[in-house]
């Protein structure tokens, strides 16, 4: 049975609102990217309207913890601009899902 994307994505937000040290936050960040790149992958059916939704909006509180954390300046330069590559990697992602569903829909 293949894993559920959509569960996987909640498990791997929460790591990210609630890390308190860079390399969980880092890893959990790279794998929700990682997860919300394969949602084209599956037949547009599999997922709901309001699934995408929660999708993206689970994105947007990811992205405002990105945002929160590099304000704080705790993380070295590097670090932080691996975290701002991660928005862009988001938002690069995010759009790949509404394109993939435009497409797909009836």
């Amino acid at each position: 049975m293949q894993p559920d994307p959509v569960a996987k994505a909640v498990e791997l937000a929460q790591t990210i609102l609630t890390a308190t040290h860079s390399h969980p936050f880092e890893k959990a960040l790279e794998e929700f990217v990682q997860v919300l790149g394969s949602i084209p992958d599956h037949p547009a059916s599999a997922f709901a309207d309001d699934t995408i939704t929660t999708l993206n909006d689970l994105a947007e509180q990811v992205i405002a913890q990105i945002e929160e954390r590099v304000g704080r300046a705790q993380d070295s330069s590097p670090v932080q601009q691996q975290l701002v590559e991660g928005v862009y990697d988001i938002r690069r992602v995010l759009e790949d899902i509404y394109r993939w569903r435009q497409h797909r829909q009836p």
